[in-house]
């Protein structure tokens, strides 16, 4: 009685994450069983149903398509959904050391519009608007190669 009621209370509780997904995969008669899971990201075991233990990479293990259990586990899995990457979030981060010319040329090909240039010091300050997003990314030119890249205040693309 005491484990129904705590199965009602954990199924209430996981029904308030709205990003993940939960599945109950239950292996019985001791033989293996897969079992689909939502999602891509991580799994954990919220609750265990079996007297057999549920022990990650032994009784149950993450697959490309969702669980599989052996060995008797039975239990509630839960999985949160991994946010997605921002749009061309870090996709200049490869063009450091590269020459000036060449990652300029590929920083609007992904998208970035040059906003505007600073001289100073030695160097360079090339400041372009992320596509699909208020954020700045400022690029530091000396002798002809970028030497850092990074995000900056938007307002510095005004």
């Amino acid at each position: 009685m005491l484990k129904a009621i705590a199965t009602l209370l954990l199924l209430f509780a996981a029904a308030d994450t709205a990003r993940g997904g939960e599945v109950t995969c239950e292996s019985r008669d001791n033989r293996r069983a897969h079992c689909r899971v939502p999602g891509d990201g991580p799994v954990r075991v919220d609750f265990v149903l079996s007297d057999a233990p549920c022990i990650e990479n032994r009784s149950w293990w993450r697959t490309s398509t969702g669980i599989e259990v052996d060995d008797g586990c039975r239990a509630i899995f839960s999985t949160t959904a991994e946010e997605p990457e921002p749009p061309n979030r870090n996709t200049y981060i490869d063009l450091v050391g590269t020459d000036a010319v060449t990652a300029r040329a590929t920083l609007i090909e992904r998208g970035y519009a040059l906003i505007r240039t600073r001289d100073g010091d030695g160097e360079q300050l090339h400041y372009f608007r992320t596509p699909g997003r208020p954020a700045c990314l400022r690029a530091r030119e000396r002798g002809g190669t970028y030497r850092d890249l990074d995000g900056t205040d938007a307002g510095e693309c005004r």
